[in-house]
């Protein structure tokens, strides 16, 4: 008897007067509850009756079913696309749920990590310049003040074509190298006393 009663709730109609919606609506709930409890066959039973009621609303529903399958394949590459960081693949994936489900939350959520991901990819490539940068600074530093050093001792030793040298190679090596002036100046006047000199021990 406890049975034969839960075959007849099981079986019970659908209240007449209600909206074609609400009543396919109602169905869909009923649906999911009896597969929730393990009742396959009967919510089975229960989709194909929506066909009879509306089968356009029937077949958006098949569509939507369809549309949802492949939104979990685009989020699952997306997905994919990030952890590898490839973000622009990523996001043409997200685009494509989107075209789907424009307020899909999963997309945005998965949208605001490509986003995220993407500015710390960029951060890091751009403090990987400066680091760059600061490096090779660091070295043409110590290439220039070796080369002024050597300049120095060539004038103090009167060996003007080294310093020449020396100095047209910081020029070539940095043209505004802030010391470039005194060193000049320096050659100039160590050259004409040196010159001075040899004339004076001339006569």
């Amino acid at each position: 008897k406890k049975i034969e009663a839960k075959k007849k709730r099981g079986s019970t109609a659908f209240p007449k007067g209600h909206d074609t919606a609400s009543v396919i609506e109602a169905h869909y709930q009923w649906a999911e509850q009896l597969y929730n409890d393990g009742k396959i066959e009967e919510a089975e039973r229960v989709i194909e009756e929506i066909a009879q009621i509306d089968p356009s609303y029937y077949a958006a529903m098949e569509q939507t079913k369809v549309d949802e399958e492949q939104v979990h394949e685009h989020y699952q590459k997306a997905g994919g696309f990030l952890r590898d960081g490839l973000f622009d693949l990523a996001e043409s994936e997200v685009k494509e749920i989107f075209k789907m489900f424009p307020l899909h939350v999963g997309a945005q959520q998965l949208q605001l990590q490509i986003d995220e991901e993407r500015y710390k990819q960029v951060e890091k490539e751009r403090q990987q310049r400066l680091d760059l940068e600061l490096k090779k600074r660091e070295k043409t530093d110590r290439r220039l003040d070796d080369l002024a050093r050597r300049a120095e001792e060539y004038i103090e030793q009167e060996n003007f074509p080294e310093a020449r040298d020396a100095l047209q190679d910081i020029l070539a090596l940095e043209s505004t190298y802030t010391g470039i002036e005194r060193l000049e100046e320096k050659f100039r006047r160590a050259e004409a006393t040196k010159l001075e000199r040899d004339r004076a021990q001339a006569f």
